[in-house]
């Protein structure tokens, strides 16, 4: 699929995380124990930049509805 989007060489390089999430597990190594989503969240914490957030700055939330019950 990148290749067929024309990805940028750096884009191609992006960790791998196994999941199943009806047994509630995330692993970035299948030989691991397969328990827990902690190897998920450590690779959140260190690939997803922060919000750049001005804390003097007025609240403001944007909220969207994907379906209606």
């Amino acid at each position: 699929m990148f290749c067929n989007l024309d990805a940028e060489e750096d884009q191609l390089e992006y960790p791998t995380i196994y999941a199943a999430a009806k047994e509630g597990w995330a692993v970035s190594d299948l030989g691991n124990k397969r328990e827990g989503v902690n190897d998920l969240l450590d690779v959140i914490g260190k690939y997803v930049p922060s919000p750049d957030v001005d804390v003097n700055d007025d609240f403001r939330m944007l909220i969207t509805q994907t379906e209606s019950n």
